[in-house]
């Protein structure tokens, strides 16, 4: 019986498996710091009230597009969000079909609240990254979602 060669690949040496990783401890680090600030907020729904802070009356749709979310799972995030009284729905006045989703007055104070801790954290957690080393890393990540939404 012949013994099947094991190939050369490396799970260390994965582009994806390293960017998984750091995905995941981004995700774990930014839990446990709006935590400490007295916030029970991931970081999905962080992205979502950033993201209507920017433009308030955005889609359901449009937010999970933007942000790659699922729908049964950014619904169930919206609807939480809204029962914590951060955002509202409210129907789209030109198709009833849709609901646009804005901010609260509670959720605009939540994000100010936070954002600037947020951003600092951020900048603890990169400071041995340059500016440049920051924008060739967007750069490089941005050409690979570009390279898998070119797939057939």
């Amino acid at each position: 019986m012949a013994k099947h060669a094991r190939n050369a690949f490396k799970l260390e040496d994965s582009f994806a498996y390293h960017i998984y990783r750091c995905a995941r401890m981004l995700r774990y680090r930014f839990t446990h710091f709006t935590g400490s600030l007295g916030v029970e907020v991931s970081q999905e729904q962080f992205f979502i009230l950033h993201k209507l802070s920017e433009r308030a009356g955005q889609s359901q749709i449009e937010l999970g597009d933007e942000l790659f979310s699922d729908r049964p799972n950014l619904t169930r995030m919206i609807a939480t969000m809204e029962r914590n009284g951060w955002i509202r729905r409210e129907e789209d006045p030109k198709d009833a079909r849709k609901l646009r989703v804005s901010l609260t007055a509670q959720g605009a104070t939540l994000i100010a609240r936070i954002e600037a801790s947020i951003l600092d954290e951020r900048k603890r957690l990169f400071a041995k990254l340059t500016k440049s080393d920051l924008a060739e890393l967007i750069r490089i990540v941005g050409q690979i979602e570009t390279n898998i939404g070119a797939e057939p």
